[in-house]
């Protein structure tokens, strides 16, 4: 994981996968790659997946676009204006798109004649474009970790999004995580990241013998006798 992470920040992106089943400890473990990817002065997003929204597009991608922003701490009202006012000051070009940005993060932007008259795809492509555009100004002046936990439970539309952001990695300084259970029979979650050379994969399991001892001597802050580790 620390591989994964000091690669993106020399500027190779990364696709990470944490993958085990429940209970093992995943969260824990990407909750720990955040801290350390903050004392490594990278920008950190965290998006999470639940059952009750995997049918609700966009949801995890919401939560970090939305961090990526700072306008949760915006009465809803302002919202708009501050995604405005941040993408006129970043690119006047993506004003045009705006409205685009309304379907990613649950806020009415009306449309313009240019976004009225999109189909279905076509809409989706060009939001899709934004936000791989807006990663790239994100991560250019600090790397980023875009972290999605869960993602077992992603919906669709955040598939294809996850997918084009992996796509277009190259050599941003950025590292893409997603920790999610194994794959079901016959439904693994997302193949063609395996088909892309900057992804790896960390397998969880059960601890070893040894490494229930050191957990527990880690806990106790000190030796543990046979006896009670056998008992563990």
């Amino acid at each position: 994981m620390e591989q994964a992470r000091d690669a993106a920040r020399s500027g190779a992106g990364q696709i990470l996968r944490v993958v085990g089943a429940a209970g093992v400890g995943k969260s824990h473990l990407a909750a720990e790659l955040a801290e350390r990817a903050l004392q490594r002065g990278m920008r950190v997003a965290v998006g999470s997946c639940q059952s009750t929204t995997e049918t609700t597009a966009y949801a995890p991608w919401r939560q970090v676009v939305r961090a990526l922003l700072a306008i949760d701490a915006e009465p809803g009202a302002r919202q708009i204006a501050a995604i405005e006012r941040f993408v006129a000051a970043t690119n006047p070009d993506w004003l045009v798109r705006l409205p685009l940005l309304g379907d990613l993060l649950g806020l009415p932007i009306a449309d313009n004649a240019t976004t009225a008259a999109f189909e279905p795809r076509l809409r989706q492509g060009a939001l899709f474009e934004l936000v791989v555009e807006l990663a790239q100004v994100w991560a250019r002046p600090q790397p980023l970790l875009l972290l999605i936990d869960d993602a077992h439970w992603m919906d669709e539309a955040s598939k294809g999004l996850t997918l084009a952001l992996g796509r277009a990695l190259g050599k941003l300084p950025l590292l893409l995580a997603l920790v999610h259970r194994p794959a079901q029979a016959g439904a693994p979650l997302l193949p063609e990241l395996d088909a892309l050379p900057i992804r790896g994969t960390l397998s969880l399991d059960e601890l070893s013998p040894q490494g229930v001892a050191t957990l527990v001597a880690n806990r106790l802050g000190g030796s543990v006798s046979p006896l009670a580790l056998s008992l563990i």
